[in-house]
């Protein structure tokens, strides 16, 4: 089915030494597709690899069979490559809780600054509060800017 099918990498330094190979396997009546991605190092023809497995909807709206098995394919070399290359494509969820955070601490201070005339530019220029800065930095300036 699947079989014998290569995905060659498309960067000349690689092209030869890399491949992402699916496959089908059948556990009881489900399809699941194997990704065996591979690279070999051209100096000492060592080869590293990587195995991930996608399992084939029954059916999904607006695809027929053939596209169902190509998206499935194209999941698992995805993530056989993630895990050959140590790649992670997730949002960490803290990373956006912080920025959240941050940003509503910030909107504060604007909002606080814009009600009681305060320069907003001037404000963070001289508590040094940038792009970087914590929830933390600008509650405390908001606690600054509420003495002024």
């Amino acid at each position: 089915m699947l079989a014998g099918i290569a995905a060659q990498a498309q960067n000349p330094i690689i092209r030869d030494q890399f491949s992402a190979d699916p496959s089908a396997l059948v556990v009881g009546d489900r399809v699941y597709v194997k990704a065996i991605a591979s690279i070999i190092d051209i100096e000492t023809e060592e080869m590293i690899s990587a195995v991930a497995y996608a399992r084939e909807a029954d059916s999904k709206k607006g695809m027929d069979d053939a596209q169902v098995t190509g998206a499935t394919s194209s999941y698992a070399r995805k993530y056989a490559l993630n895990g050959l290359f140590l790649l992670d494509d997730t949002k960490d969820a803290d990373d956006e809780t912080t920025y959240l955070e941050n940003k509503k601490a910030y909107m504060a201070l604007v909002s606080y600054c814009t009600d009681h005339g305060i320069d907003i530019t001037k404000l963070c220029r001289d508590r040094k509060l940038t792009k970087e800065s914590t929830k933390a930095d600008f509650e405390a300036a908001l606690d600054y800017a509420k003495t002024l």
